[in-house]
């Protein structure tokens, strides 16, 4: 940008056309507000111009392809391209082989392409693993010219790089000519902006990708001592012992926030996370544990043959292009009173996009957040569900301040013999799956586990062979 900023141009027209793309809404969400937030940290840094020419606005990757309704195909494909000379595209590790194949078929031959992601979360549901293939470990080593370029926009030393190699075990001398084939495309992010990566949450994330049982064990059991400033909690008893308190001081003062933005920051700060949908651990009953303990549980008002009631947060389960709500999207039921004095259930959704589609409901804007509420009648919506708890996968490219992961019965009810519950995880469990529910934690991390079940998911690790590595030949 700072190059192109001083060349002519039509007026009006961008220097560089770019797209800011993610996988989903929230995910979408979160990159806009990333953006926005180091655009004003670097005022009197960076060019005026140059911020200037920076864009703000998000979509989903479905957006950009532009889909067409009751159709398998996309707007944009290698016939009709995209007209972006910039695409960066956030939480990759999402993207499956198929839809990211898409992407750069609609892309034109002097695109660049930005990849932004976490290669030891979880792949994305569908096949492939396209992050984790383009991204191998240990780093390959930058040429020459690269090192020198990033030391110096990086103001670092080359001892510095040199460190990161050597403590990566590359087994590549860094130090290549400019010449040679180099992982130039290639950079790690080691400093997390989320958490301290010397705290609790960070350490337990460190020792669990690499599959250490014992460090990440030790770190849970240490929990009660202030080491970890009070970041890491093991759960302890039963489900009343623990999760119990937490919807008290989470979920229950939703329903009486005197305004459906508060309700939207409250219901940010905290969120459940299992492993699975199923099972006396598994979102479903987990969340119907949860309406009990707040008392919501065979309320008269039912649609879609779930009940309804003031507070209540949602969670979109499929995609409705006409109402511009997809797969994952957050809202709440919330009581409004319409200009008739009578008292509705509305279900609501932040709506941050400036470039919404056009749909039959209310747009009101919250003076204290300046964020949009779109206002939809619980009738029209497509299948959701209640999100007290929701699966780690569909949390990925969100984060909240409190997390309480759900695996297993605790290793006290374990020791006590309680044998009502599962004592065993999911096959599905992993370390993959259990760094992604790890790192969405930015300040409090809770987790019902028992030492069997821990093991189980830090020994077992996920394998795809795509084959995306061999075709670009970086095995």
């Amino acid at each position: 940008l700072e190059q192109q900023s001083d060349q002519p141009k039509e007026q009006g027209a961008p220097v560089l056309n770019i797209a800011l793309v993610a996988p989903t809404g929230k995910a979408a969400q979160r990159l806009s507000e990333s953006i926005v937030n180091a655009v004003s940290g670097f005022k009197d840094l960076i060019d005026d111009k140059v911020l200037a020419q920076i864009p703000t606005q998000t979509q989903t990757l479905h957006r950009l392809l532009g889909v067409l309704p009751n159709s398998p195909n996309f707007r944009y494909h290698e016939d009709n391209l995209l007209a972006y000379d910039i695409v960066l595209i956030d939480e990759v590790s999402m993207v499956d082989l198929p839809l990211m194949t898409r992407v750069f078929r609609a892309l034109k031959d002097t695109a660049k392409v930005i990849l932004l992601g976490d290669a030891d979360q979880l792949p994305s549901v569908a096949a492939g693993s396209v992050l984790a293939d383009i991204a191998p470990r240990p780093h390959g080593g930058f040429s020459l010219d690269n090192e020198q370029y990033i030391t110096k926009v990086c103001q670092l030393n080359t001892d510095q790089l040199s460190n990161f190699f050597a403590n990566a075990k590359s087994s590549v001398n860094h130090k290549k000519q400019s010449n040679e084939f180099s992982f130039d495309y290639l950079s790690f992010l080691v400093k997390s902006r989320r958490f301290d990566g010397k705290g609790g949450i960070g350490l337990l994330a460190n020792s669990v990708i690499q599959g250490d049982v014992k460090s990440s064990w030790q770190l849970l059991n240490q929990t009660q001592q202030t080491l970890q400033s009070g970041q890491l909690s093991l759960a302890q008893g039963d489900l009343s012992n623990w999760l119990a308190p937490l919807v008290k001081q989470y979920y229950q003062p939703i329903e009486s926030c005197a305004d459906v933005s508060d309700a939207f920051a409250l219901l940010s700060q905290f969120r459940v996370l299992c492993a699975t949908r199923q099972g006396d651990y598994g979102v479903e009953s987990i969340n119907e544990v949860i309406k009990g303990y707040l008392g919501k549980n065979n309320l008269p008002f039912q649609q879609n043959q779930q009940t309804l009631y003031h507070g209540q947060p949602i969670m979109i389960n499929e995609n409705d292009y006409r109402l511009g709500l997809y797969n994952g999207d957050i809202g709440i039921i919330w009581r409004v009173v319409d200009q008739k004095g009578k008292t509705h259930l509305m279900a609501c959704f932040e709506d941050s996009s400036a470039e919404n589609e056009k749909v039959q409901s209310k747009d009101i804007e919250s003076e204290a957040s300046k964020q949009v509420i779109r206002q939809i009648l619980p009738s029209r919506l497509p299948k959701f569900e209640s999100v007290y708890a929701m699966t780690i996968h569909k949390t990925q490219g969100s984060e909240f301040s409190h997390v309480a992961m759900v695996l297993s019965a605790t290793q006290s009810a374990t020791q006590i013999g309680q044998q009502t519950k599962q004592q065993s995880g999911s096959k599905l469990l992993c370390r993959e799956l259990l760094y992604t529910g790890i790192t969405r934690a930015k300040k409090q991390l809770t987790i019902a586990v028992n030492q069997r079940v821990w093991q189980q998911g830090v020994t077992a690790q996920v394998q795809r062979h795509s084959g995306l590595n061999l075709c670009l030949k970086l095995s």
